[in-house]
């Protein structure tokens, strides 16, 4: 369960009475609208704005987010899931950044780099952090040197 108040990210989306009004102009022009193959970067934003996990409220967001915490990664090369999530775009990155609880699980392996450990401590502000290791090699057999 989330600990701490999080400020809310406030996106600007069109109101509904405005996509109303767009949709009704949209009707009564008779336009032939050619579009590439492949969208141009001005054409994504509007793209992202009907894809209705866009319209998740943060709390919402940050449970989920909370839910994968404990899925153990599948290599010792996986991205964490806060860093995966924080990855996919700007709104998520902002939510998991100010989720201090995200940031306080921890899977080391063999390919964890030492800035990674640094990051983790960081974002979890002053939480407690529950280190995991896991997906190391163990040796063939046991002397004095290992």
């Amino acid at each position: 369960m989330l600990q701490t108040a999080l400020p809310s990210v406030v996106l600007d989306y069109p109101t509904q009475t405005e996509l109303q009004f767009g949709e009704q102009e949209l009707r009564t022009r008779t336009t032939t609208v050619r579009f590439p193959s492949t969208p141009t970067e001005s054409v994504w934003p509007i793209q992202l704005q009907l894809q209705p996990i866009s319209f998740l409220p943060n709390e919402i967001l940050i449970h989920i987010f909370q839910l994968g915490l404990d899925e153990f990664p599948h290599s010792a090369h996986a991205r964490p899931l806060p860093v995966a999530v924080a990855g996919v775009c700007r709104s998520w990155r902002a939510v998991a950044l100010r989720t201090p609880g995200l940031w306080t699980r921890v899977f080391v392996t063999s390919a964890t780099p030492i800035n990674h450990l640094q990051m983790y401590l960081e974002r979890s502000r002053n939480l407690e952090i529950d280190v995991n290791f896991c997906h190391w090699s163990m040796p063939n057999h046991v002397d004095e040197d290992n």
